[in-house]
């Protein structure tokens, strides 16, 4: 959509003139039609979260992809914590040839 706005803008930069408008204002304009025109063609329904639970299957999709995410996050603390004792130990090793 990002792209199509720019596009929009510049095949018709020629047709802007300043009339008490900013060329900002004019490209956030652009933006705006696009966003309603995408959201006339696909019928935008927004769903609230409650819905997406209530859909089989999801609560479980959800529960795994946080399991997932929890792994990575440990996986994550862990060489973290790793690579301060690493750390801390160079720091040590400076220290005592000083």
């Amino acid at each position: 959509m990002a792209a199509e706005t720019f596009l929009k803008a510049y095949l018709n930069i020629g047709r802007f003139s300043w009339h008490g408008v900013s060329l900002s204002s004019w490209i956030y304009r652009i933006a705006t039609n696009e966003l309603n025109q995408y959201s006339r063609k696909q019928k935008y329904q927004p769903q609230s979260l409650q819905q997406l639970l209530e859909e089989p299957g999801m609560a479980k999709l959800l529960h795994a992809q946080a399991g997932n995410e929890k792994e990575i996050i440990e996986k994550e603390m862990k060489d973290l914590s790793a690579y301060n004792q690493v750390r801390v130990n160079l720091l040590k090793l400076d220290n005592t040839r000083g």
